[in-house]
């Protein structure tokens, strides 16, 4: 499900002696740095905020750019590395709106959070927790209402269909899924 407000990373550790900070994107695949252009704006909160933009730090990038896998930012409020380090491990995060669009089969990994996932039957097997990435594939992980925890692997093989924006997903249940 799209939501308004998301995260779409974690600041880490100053870098350098103008107020540059070392940031780590959670969508590298959907968001570029360049989407964050001088003017941005978001705000800078712990990633368990129920309400980041009334209790977190607004800021106003003034620079992004791209260092390996990670992005750098500078920011009107901060001048030094003494002052942007209370940044340090807290989230960006930003009005949905303010992203560019993704196409209709493109998705966040924020957006599979709380979709229901059934079977190929229509059985609902239980809702999104979490996404783990692992390196070879992404991995879901559902509740299922019994209490049990299923890790789904997010293969073509399993997923057969996404929908976001009805918060449904259905699955293939390959042998041993379940137990």
């Amino acid at each position: 499900m799209r939501r308004p407000i998301i995260s779409i990373g974690r600041f880490l550790k100053p870098f350098a002696v103008k107020g540059e900070i070392k940031f780590e994107p959670y969508y590298p695949d959907q968001l570029s740095h360049k989407d964050i252009k001088p003017g941005f704006t978001g705000v800078a909160e712990s990633a368990e905020a129920d309400d980041p933009f009334n209790s977190g730090k607004k800021i106003k990038i003034t620079a992004s750019r791209q260092m390996n896998r990670f992005w750098m930012f500078r920011f009107a409020e901060y001048n030094s590395p003494e002052e942007v380090s209370e940044l340090t491990n807290l989230d960006l995060w930003v009005e949905r709106s303010s992203l560019p669009s993704l196409s209709n089969d493109q998705y966040l990994d924020a957006d599979l959070i709380d979709c229901s996932v059934f079977d190929e039957e229509g059985k609902e097997l239980g809702v999104i927790y979490d996404v783990i990435i692992t390196g070879a594939n992404d991995v879901w992980e559902v509740h299922a209402k019994d209490g049990k925890e299923i890790m789904i692997p997010v293969i073509d093989e399993v997923v057969l269909s996404v929908d976001i924006d009805e918060g449904k997903i259905t699955v293939r249940l390959l042998d041993g899924l379940l137990e």
